[in-house]
């Protein structure tokens, strides 16, 4: 049995600053701020976050992927952060496809990102990716491939 998908998938990052974290993605990437949110210890332990205040801002990008940065603060000591969702475990890194990598380089420079490499890495035919970090040293990749709909018929248009 599938589950059925009411929307494009949201990855939730735990950063350190939030503030600074939402201005990255603003200005480095061109999201879109769309909502913010609070949530108290004692909800937050319930929902397996862990006991933790927390605070929440939802980023979209222009295709309607959103993120979900996520900052908290700490909790009753003994409560092992590990075994919380907001513990230190994290997502390897997050992938953009594009379609011009090239602008999308000049936007990271323009917004003072340090580049993980000098230019794109061409790792198949048709293929670039290029690797970056956000300003909490997350990991991020952008990705541009010459014919989308090979890699994605789902949504190439």
């Amino acid at each position: 049995m599938t589950i059925h998908m009411k929307a494009p998938l949201e990855i939730g990052i735990s950063v350190k600053d939030v503030d600074r974290a939402a201005e990255f993605y603003e200005k480095a990437l061109g999201f879109q701020r769309m909502s913010e949110a609070t949530l108290a210890p004692d909800r937050a332990a319930l929902a397996g976050f862990g006991p933790v205040a927390f605070r929440m801002v939802r980023m979209q990008t222009n295709y309607g992927e959103r993120i979900k940065l996520l900052q908290s603060t700490p909790g009753p000591v003994g409560d092992p952060a590990a075994e919380t969702i907001l513990g230190p475990a994290g997502i390897a890194y997050l992938t953009f496809v594009v379609g011009d990598i090239e602008a999308a380089i000049v936007r990271l420079k323009a917004a003072g990102v340090k580049l993980m490499s000098d230019a794109p890495v061409q790792t198949r035919p048709g293929t670039r990716l290029l690797f970056f970090r956000d300003c909490e040293g997350n990991p991020l990749e952008l990705v541009q491939y010459d014919d989308l709909a090979a890699y994605r018929p789902d949504i190439a248009h």
